[in-house]
């Protein structure tokens, strides 16, 4: 009789199951190795002095970024549009 009052009790359900608990939090510092910029030129018109062309702005652009640093060879360019100062969403009346 007492060997089977043992053995019942060998057999019960932990109510404790094994587990681990983990709090905390992680950082991590990535330092980007490219970065994209999209640069829109446009033409526009400048009160007494008339319309400042996009090649005028583009040579402006060119030698500003050449200023800091950056090669040509890592400047791409897309397209090159105009601005004709009337845009179709605006139509007078």
């Amino acid at each position: 009789m007492i060997s089977f009052s043992l053995n019942s009790f060998s057999q019960a359900v932990n109510p404790y199951p094994k587990t681990i608990t983990v709090t905390g939090s992680a950082e991590m510092e990535v330092i980007p190795d490219e970065i994209y910029v999209h640069v829109d030129l446009k033409e526009y018109e400048k009160k007494g002095q008339g319309k400042v062309s996009i090649e005028t702005i583009k040579k402006d652009f060119l030698t500003a970024v050449k200023s800091i640093g950056i090669a040509d060879s890592l400047i791409s360019i897309a397209s090159y549009d105009g601005y004709n100062g009337n845009p179709w969403w605006r139509k007078k009346k």
